[in-house]
């Protein structure tokens, strides 16, 4: 028997270690899927809602937000950025973003699909000439004159925007001037932030009085130029 015992102990103790990683991995996935499917949207809930209010001292409400650790996909069901008086500035009604794991070994931040749906954006001159957009960047705590760093690399394979809106109210004027350009549709495909690179993009708008813009064209982020191959207004 203690024979028997003896030949079978170091099969026993390999099936124990086996067992032993197996819930190891196992834990390690449940970790890692409730982290990904509800701690991450908490977290990035609490901070964009600090950042606004702390930051930008603007209002925001967010809709649900959704993220899938194995996908690498999320999700915004909405956003609204408001002035200090409750005035909304940004805002849209749906925003899908899925990340690829090429990330890693590109070293940047790689995309698959960029979708936004319903952009609403408010612009408004104010009579001394400022611009409210202008106030939403944070305030730098010390100028510096070192030369502004690069940007991170950012690879985006498709972004589509539809059904956006842009409104521009100009107060400096005796008589204020309103417009309104919707709906807006822009499609951007391999889209990077490297030097030099040029990303061809196609952008098109309807004015409320029905007159439509179509624009064709390629810029540069670093450094920031742009081209136009076709444009029609009519």
């Amino acid at each position: 028997m203690s024979t028997v015992k003896r030949f079978f102990a170091p099969l026993i103790g390999l099936l124990r270690l086996h067992l032993v990683a197996v819930i190891v991995i196992a834990v390690l996935v449940l970790l890692y899927t409730l982290i990904g499917f509800f701690a991450v949207p908490r977290i990035a809930r609490a901070q964009l809602e600090s950042y606004v209010t702390e930051q930008l001292h603007r209002q925001v409400s967010i809709g649900e937000i959704r993220f899938n650790p194995f996908a690498l996909d999320a999700s915004i069901g909405g956003l609204v950025l408001r002035e200090a008086d409750g005035s909304p500035v940004v805002g849209f009604r749906h925003l899908y973003v899925n990340a690829q794991l090429a990330s890693l070994w590109q070293r940047a931040l790689v995309l698959a699909e960029v979708e936004l749906s319903a952009p609403d954006i408010d612009v408004i001159v104010a009579q001394d000439g400022t611009l409210n957009l202008a106030k939403l960047a944070p305030e730098s705590e010390k100028p510096t004159s070192e030369e502004p760093a690069s940007l991170p690399r950012v690879h985006i394979q498709r972004l589509d925007i539809r059904d956006g809106r842009i409104g521009f109210t100009d107060n400096t004027r005796a008589q204020p001037f309103t417009a309104v350009v919707a709906p807006i549709k822009f499609t951007l495909t391999d889209f990077k932030t490297d030097a030099n690179y040029e990303n061809a993009y196609d952008f098109s708008g309807t004015t409320l009085a029905g007159e439509q813009l179509q624009w064709v064209g390629a810029f540069t982020v670093q450094p920031f130029s742009r081209s136009v191959r076709s444009w029609r207004w009519s």
